[in-house]
């Protein structure tokens, strides 16, 4: 299957962008984008391989390609041709797409006094039976986070497709592609699912360092957040069975993780929320069956596991506990003899 971006430009005069050329393209004549030869890029192996046909100018912005294509570095630069046998053709196109777009599927939309969404459908469904999928947004990610909403398999799909591009553009580093894909994941549900595919494909393709210390952050806070239920994930107990992940290292981010938790614990300590930690396991369905329907937002009823821990208000007459996990979102409400408070704020 080839997939080609070319567009060939003939003329007999050399000036054909007078009188329309740039400043840029009158003093540079390397600038001018589509007159330039086109490389040949072949991804992937056996019956998945694709080949790209891209504008070389196009790939000698990026330092990985500029030094593969220069004249006399590597057999690419004279043959102008490029393999990536290693590489997912699919996630490989939107990498093609964003060098010559400055964007990729999925696209970030921010429509006019709305909040900024993805164009891909982001859909999550209620942790009780029966329940129907809906469309994700910014009021859900108390109850992502507390596990009374779980993502569909289609959600999980995209955004390990996000992951899965951010490293590609990290280990050619196209950084606005990785700033990119960052942005899209801020705005996707993270599950104990997407979590651990995000543990297996950062850690094991981008290495911890200063440069990446912004997308390690974002790895250490949803982990901090699913700790509780990835102790009961089979996926990601499935990480250290088959050894996706080395176990050193995904012991190491776990440690790391809880000195995470502790600092978190000790900045909401400082603060006028109230602290809790939940001695008895709760599941949405069962403080349904409690306390009645959940249609209004600020009843939304979440499940929590033993241990975990949340910040909050207690609100005794009705016996309630109002849990943030996060900054964003409604949050999500619990039976209040569920948890225990180390620090007590009350309504």
């Amino acid at each position: 299957m080839k997939y080609s971006v070319s567009v060939k430009l003939e003329t007999a005069h050399q000036n054909v962008y007078e009188p329309w050329a740039s400043p840029d393209e009158k003093n540079d004549p390397t600038s001018r984008n589509y007159s330039s030869p086109l490389v040949t890029l072949v991804v992937g192996s056996g019956e998945k391989t694709e080949t790209f046909y891209v504008h070389k100018h196009s790939l000698l912005k990026f330092p990985y390609f500029n030094g593969a294509l220069r004249p006399g570095a590597f057999m690419e630069g004279k043959d102008e041709k490029m393999n990536f046998p290693e590489e997912d053709p699919a996630v490989f196109h939107r990498l093609v797409e964003f060098i010559y777009e400055g964007k990729c599927y999925p696209r970030i939309i921010n429509e006019e006094e709305m909040e900024e969404y993805l164009e891909a459908p982001i859909m999550v469904v209620k942790d009780v039976p029966n329940s129907l999928a809906e469309g994700y947004d910014w009021g859900l990610e108390s109850s992502i986070a507390c596990g009374s909403h779980l993502t569909t398999d289609e959600t999980l799909s995209t955004v390990t497709g996000i992951i899965q591009l951010l490293c590609l553009a990290h280990r050619y580093g196209i950084n606005d592609l990785c700033s990119c894909c960052l942005d899209k994941l801020r705005l996707c549900p993270f599950g104990t699912r997407e979590v651990t595919a995000l543990i297996e494909l950062v850690s094991t393709q981008i290495p911890e360092t200063e440069s990446t210390s912004e997308i390690y952050a974002f790895m250490y806070e949803h982990i901090r957040i699913q700790k509780p239920r990835l102790d009961d994930c089979l996926v990601f107990e499935r990480l250290f069975e088959n050894r996706a992940v080395p176990s050193q290292t995904l012991l190491q981010i776990l440690k790391t993780t809880k000195t995470k938790q502790i600092e978190y614990m000790r900045q909401i300590s400082l603060g006028i929320v109230g602290v809790a930690v939940c001695h008895e396991e709760v599941t949405a369905a069962d403080s349904q069956k409690k306390y009645g329907t959940d249609d209004k937002p600020h009843f939304i009823f979440g499940s929590a596991k033993i241990g975990e821990v949340s910040s909050g208000r207690a609100n005794n007459s009705e016996g309630l506990f109002l849990a943030r996990n996060n900054p964003v979102g409604d949050g999500v409400v619990f039976p209040l003899s569920s948890f225990f408070f180390l620090k007590k704020n009350n309504i």
